[in-house]
């Protein structure tokens, strides 16, 4: 048996999760409790009965797990130095390719604390989950709504389906597949980041009242969802107006296209995270900015630049995550050279 590795020490493992599959039903939005699948493809190196997957999940329950259809045991595994908790299961045959299905259930959590940033918060009538956290002992957070290998080594595909109250819309990464209406006055809304692969870390989901934006854009889609009033409305046409631009400049400075078929922002009370194609901002600072009309916003061409550094090209773990920080930083200037030039970049 190896380490599953942790957020701050990178392990290279005898899988590769392919693609997550999540589906959640989310009755009551604000009691944050799920009842949730999520299927797991995954392609094994070294395919051998006994071979070992592991998967994290904080708070929320796993009730069952199987493997090809066989249902398996679980095993919990505590780490020390530094501290890290996951799950383990043996597979049960020699298949290069595997399924494992996890059934899971409960009140999906916040990281709690001093600052209570990542994991799944209920505020403002908006449910909505934030990728990493400040002062847990895991940062990814992704783990408080579905179990998944939650360390950023292992990028892969994701599709995922969100069934809520039909009084209300789910979002997630990348585009909607599907909108359909459900028995029991719910709604199934499927989406999915296609042929693009993501850390799991930059994955989010938000259900609420939404007004959805559409930003004039040429090339690339790009919305905004902001809390479903008016005044929210007009602020994120006014906000993430330039963003369109702001991708072209990126394009041209660093002659690599946009790596995503769309581009999204959503206000919550908490920001800013630079989910792949999805970003969380700050409704307060969003509505700021659009009363002083500052359509530059560099914060939301730091989270732009993110797609690309950070989302696009992903350290193996936390350790160089001010890599991250540090290129995104820099493409706020970028943003300011391509408008004012080099003397307003200097």
């Amino acid at each position: 048996s190896q380490s599953a590795g942790g957020p701050h020490n990178y392990v290279p493992q005898n899988f590769d999760v392919i693609e997550y599959s999540p589906v959640l039903l989310i009755e009551n939005p604000e009691s944050k409790e799920v009842k949730g699948i999520n299927t797991i493809k995954i392609e094994w190196n070294k395919p051998a009965v006994g071979n070992e997957f592991y998967f994290h999940n904080l708070g929320i329950k796993v009730d069952s797990v199987f493997y090809d259809g066989e249902r398996v045991l679980l095993s919990e595994i505590t780490e020390t130095n530094p501290t890290n908790t996951y799950n383990s299961i043996f597979t049960t045959n020699d298949h290069k390719i595997g399924e494992v299905k996890i059934y899971y259930s409960g009140i999906m959590p916040s990281e709690g604390g001093v600052s209570n940033w990542g994991g799944v918060h209920y505020s403002n009538k908006l449910l909505f989950a934030v990728g990493v956290g400040f002062y847990n002992d895991e940062v990814s957070c992704t783990r408080n709504w579905m179990p998944c290998y939650d360390l950023p080594s292992d990028k892969a595909l994701y599709t995922g389906t969100f069934i809520v109250p039909d009084t209300l819309m789910a979002i997630s990464n990348g585009t909607l597949l599907e909108k359909k209406d459900t028995l029991g006055n719910f709604t199934k809304y499927k989406w999915t980041l296609g042929k693009d692969v993501v850390a799991t870390y930059l994955l989010t989901f938000a259900v609420g009242k939404f007004s959805e934006v559409d930003i004039p854009s040429e090339d690339v889609p790009v919305k905004a969802y902001m809390y479903d009033n008016q005044i929210s409305a007009e602020a994120g046409k006014i906000a993430f107006k330039l963003v369109p631009k702001m991708i072209k400049a990126f394009e041209n400075f660093f002659s690599y296209k946009y790596p995503y078929e769309t581009m999204g922002y959503y206000g919550a009370n908490i920001g800013n995270m630079e989910h792949q194609s999805l970003v969380t901002m700050s409704q307060s600072q969003i509505n700021k900015t659009a009363t002083a009309n500052d359509t530059m916003f560099s914060d939301a061409a730091h989270e732009l630049g993110h797609q690309w550094f950070g989302d696009l090209v992903t350290p193996y773990d936390f350790r160089d995550a001010w890599l991250n920080e540090g290129f995104a930083v820099f493409t706020e200037y970028v943003w300011i050279e391509s408008q004012f030039g080099d003397e307003k970049y200097r």
